[in-house]
């Protein structure tokens, strides 16, 4: 249960892909919801990040609230002027979690 994983839309997930995340890309805050569920109840992963931007339904649910393992973590979505998607995002990784988290998997990657 090393792996971790990303929920954004499109647009973002790619981005995390790049970086090492395994991506799941969903259109709305429901879908979401159950692929976080799903995700979840696989137990293949220790960290699940979803961005702001869909994560509304997911800080709502009970599952959420009663959930132990693995970590799961909201992480604004935001992008400095001139700064790329992947910079920001592990920027926002490392901030969440407080290490860098992306490196460290793109190292793992490399092995």
């Amino acid at each position: 249960m090393s792996k971790a994983a990303v929920i954004a839309t499109q647009l973002r997930v790619s981005a995390f892909q790049a970086l090492g995340f395994e991506g799941v890309a969903v259109a709305d805050s429901h879908e979401a919801l159950v692929r976080a569920e799903a995700l979840v109840r696989s137990a293949r992963y220790a960290v699940i990040l979803i961005t702001s931007d869909v994560a509304t339904d997911w800080v709502r649910s009970a599952t959420a609230r009663a959930l132990t393992k693995p970590v799961v973590l909201v992480i604004p979505v935001e992008q400095r002027h001139g700064e790329s998607e992947s910079s920001a995002i592990r920027r926002l990784v490392e901030r969440a979690v407080g290490m860098d988290l992306v490196g460290k998997m793109m190292k793992e990657n490399e092995s």
